[in-house]
């Protein structure tokens, strides 16, 4: 456990490492800490989403994040 929050330390910004801590609170029982993370994890993946469709400059949309809702 102290690996990913090391990890969210470093890379506060990284959606798949607070997915991962989330799945690590997810196995201990700790839901509400892995719904927390989750979450967290979800909104960083929507602004790396918008971020990229403003750099293509509306040329194409993003592509699809695998798992993600369209």
């Amino acid at each position: 456990m102290s690996y990913f929050q090391r990890a969210v330390d470093i890379q506060p910004d990284s959606a798949k490492i607070h997915f991962q801590l989330g799945q690590a609170y997810l196995k201990m029982g700790q839901l509400t800490k892995a719904q927390g993370e989750i979450a967290e994890a979800g909104r960083l993946q929507a602004q790396v989403r918008k971020k990229l469709e403003q750099d293509v400059g509306g040329r194409a949309p993003a592509p699809q994040i695998r798992g993600e809702q369209p």
